[in-house]
């Protein structure tokens, strides 16, 4: 390992692509809640909302629960990614002798499907609204997302309510 550079190759990658590359996901990508790795082995944890680190599906979800995750494997898998989900976690682990051009590919692909993911919060902007303009109750919103598989944006729905009040 130490003649061929392994070591170095994984520590590069870890520092250069993956990790940078994975942080810009998660600021990008409100279903991420944490990203955590070293090296060539990361974790993007994927949560429906970052405030409260709920999983993005339950623990052992099959069937109709685990629908967002068979989307986000089917979208990675589309376009040539073999996702390692376990869980609510998905397993970033390349080889460690991937190039510097296919690592920044696959990290687009999780881009992607991310994004399809992270359609599954209700902006706190328009929870807002309903409750503002409306007078829809935030839990009955709250209930009725959580019956469809989606979650809200309860900071953003504070944010919006402390503009009002200032």
């Amino acid at each position: 390992m130490h003649e061929e550079g392994t070591v170095a190759a994984a520590s590069r990658l870890g520092a250069d692509i993956l990790g940078p590359g994975l942080a810009k996901l998660a600021e990008t990508h409100t279903c991420v809640g944490d990203v955590r790795g070293i090296g060539g082995l990361w974790t993007v944890e994927l949560v429906r909302h970052r405030e409260t680190k709920e999983p993005i599906v339950p623990v052992g979800a099959t069937g109709e629960a685990n629908a967002p995750l068979t989307a986000f494997a089917k979208a990675c898998l589309g376009r040539g990614l073999i996702p390692l989900i376990l869980g609510n976690r998905v397993h970033v682990a390349p080889p460690l002798n991937v190039s510097d051009s296919d690592a920044p590919t696959g990290l687009a692909i999780l881009d992607d499907a991310l994004a399809g993911l992270s359609g599954s919060e209700i902006p706190g902007e328009l929870v807002f609204k309903l409750y503002d303009t409306y007078g829809f109750p935030t839990d009955l919103t709250n209930d009725i997302a959580r019956e469809r598989g989606l979650s809200l944006d309860l900071a953003g729905y504070d944010a919006a309510m402390a503009a009002q009040r200032a």
